[in-house]
């Protein structure tokens, strides 16, 4: 049986997950979060939790949640857990104070003032470095030397991965070679699956911010036959901010806010389903409604548009970015049409092919225009979304508004096939 240790980033205990609604009986707080990453680490026989810094979002929360912190970690204590933490820019202070504050709760802090430490646990070498203040812009990858030749090390780290200049800690994939099997980093809360560095994720999912959408929890890593490996995740958040196209047929005339509300309440309970800690799932959602062979209420669709919606059971919140209804075309039957027509009709096919819609065959160069188009569609999609949102700022630290350039690709599509096909709707009927 292998050893595991389950290994966690950005708790940021202090905070709340910010909410369309607020839901009752759902645990939105990161201090609920460690509650959860503990009792996991117990269920799951772990040897110890690894947090790889800001286990507290600043001294602030330190000072409100020290004792019910201290609990946690010595519940672990208890149970013969091991538990290890490096600081990070948030809690560089607080964790320091901590240590000193709960020298005998049961967590360790190593790589304090900025130095590299070490600690076994189980036959496997915990190798971290904390900040010594809130922003180091120097890279402290460069002084680190694996611990030790003959046992298994893991590698604790929070920092900047990947940026040649930044006030959090620097450094790249390559001064991390051979200095651990396998690398714990925090400060980025978006989940990665590189197979020996990987951030782990913030815990709980604090807001609609890029690197917050999504599953959130913590890893496991498991050491067996002398080497650390990553194993599997562990979902540990309530919450779950969502970003989303939905594409509905209708079959008959009904009313728009009952069909979506009942599309977007199905498909929250799947999201849960497929993640049992999610407690409320909190989506931003671009909806195309495609009739056949009716017209739409449009004036109950500009009334629903930038509207917050609330699931069924109350739990979950439907942000409706934008709607737009449209009647169904067949593209297929129009390629041989007149010029325009056509022209629409083969960028559709070309679109749909790109989304992996069964469509026919599609020409290679229908398809190149359809990519030429989402990738206009989706440059204007990220450029203009603090708008489209309504709100300048997407997280509770004042961040932009922002859409990942990667996920905005799958909705610009969305939202050029919903456009065209309005287009063509319109040609038809002349």
């Amino acid at each position: 049986m292998p050893i595991r240790f389950l290994c966690c980033a950005d708790v940021h205990v202090g905070r709340v997950s910010s909410c369309l609604n607020s839901p009752t009986n759902v645990d939105l707080t990161t201090m609920g979060a460690l509650t959860r990453l503990v009792d996991a680490a117990i269920e799951g026989g772990a040897a110890g939790l690894l947090i790889a810094g800001d286990l507290f979002d600043g001294l602030t929360a330190f000072y409100s949640h020290r004792n019910a912190v201290a609990a946690q970690f010595e519940r672990l204590k208890e149970r013969g857990i091991a538990a290890i933490a490096v600081a990070g820019n948030h809690d560089a202070i607080a964790l320091s104070a901590f240590a000193k504050s709960f020298p005998d709760c049961g967590l360790q802090v190593i790589g304090l003032e900025g130095r590299w430490q070490s600690v076994e646990v189980a036959g496997t070498v915990i190798y971290g470095w904390s900040f010594p203040r809130e922003t180091f812009k120097s890279n402290a990858v460069l002084n680190a030397i694996r611990p030790s030749q003959s046992l298994p090390v893991i590698g604790l780290l929070h920092g900047d991965r990947g940026a040649a200049l930044s006030d959090y800690h620097p450094f790249s994939d390559r001064d991390l070679d051979g200095k651990a099997d396998v690398w714990i980093l925090g400060h980025v809360h978006l989940p990665d699956s590189h197979p020996t560095a990987r951030y782990m994720s913030s815990p709980q999912a604090m807001d609609f911010g890029p690197g917050e959408r999504g599953a959130h929890g913590a890893w496991w890593v498991e050491v067996e036959s002398g080497r650390a490996r990553f194993g599997a995740f562990e979902p540990i958040s309530t919450v779950r901010y969502e970003l989303v196209s939905r594409n509905l047929d209708i079959s008959q005339p009904q009313p728009i806010r009952d069909l979506l509300l009942a599309d977007l309440t199905n498909w929250a309970r799947g999201i849960k389903a497929q993640q049992e800690s999610v407690q409320s799932v909190q989506t931003r959602v671009f909806a195309s409604l495609r009739s056949d062979g009716f017209d739409l209420d449009g004036k109950e669709r500009e009334e629903l548009e930038s509207r917050v919606e609330e699931s069924i059971d109350g739990r979950d919140a439907f942000h409706l970015l934008a709607i737009q209804t449209v009647r169904k075309v067949d593209p297929t039957r129009l390629v041989h049409s007149g010029d325009t027509v056509a022209d629409l009709a083969k960028v559709l096919l070309g679109a749909k092919h790109l989304r992996g819609d069964e469509v026919g065959e599609v020409q290679p160069e229908w398809q190149e225009s359809a990519r030429k188009l989402v990738e206009s569609v989706r440059a204007e999609l990220v450029s203009n979304y603090p708008t489209i949102v309504g709100m300048a700022m997407d997280t509770e630290d004042g961040a932009p508004a922002v859409l990942d350039p990667e996920e905005a690709a799958g909705i610009a599509r969305d939202l050029l096939i919903a456009e065209i096909e309005t287009l063509l709707g319109e040609e038809v009927a002349k």
